[in-house]
C-alpha cells in the first residue's frame, strides 16, 4: 500500500527493503523519544514542590501529546516571587 503511494505520487522509487529500514529506524526513534519523555516527566514532578526561597523556579505545570511522528509538551516555570 505504501509502495503504491509512492508510485502514485511521483516520488522517488524505493525498494521494499530501504522502506522496512525506514520504518524500523523511524520506530527507533520514537521508542527513544519515549524513554525521554519519561524521564522529562519525571523531572517535572520532582521539581512541583512550591520551594522555600521565593526567588528558585518550581515547575507550576506542565502536560504532554504524543503523536505518530510529534511530541508536543508544554512546561511553565514560575517563581513564588512576582
Amino acid at each position: 500500500m505504501i509502495m503504491k503511494k509512492i508510485r502514485d505520487q511521483f516520488l522517488p522509487q524505493i525498494t521494499t527493503r530501504q522502506l522496512n529500514n525506514l520504518k524500523s529506524a523511524l520506530h527507533n526513534k520514537a521508542v527513544k523519544s519515549k524513554s525521554g519523555l519519561n524521564e522529562l516527566i519525571e523531572w517535572c514532578e520532582n521539581h512541583s514542590e512550591i520551594p522555600e526561597n521565593d526567588d528558585d523556579v518550581f515547575v507550576g505545570d506542565y502536560d504532554y501529546e504524543l503523536g505518530n511522528l510529534l511530541l508536543l509538551f508544554l512546561l511553565l516555570l514560575i517563581t513564588v516571587f512576582y
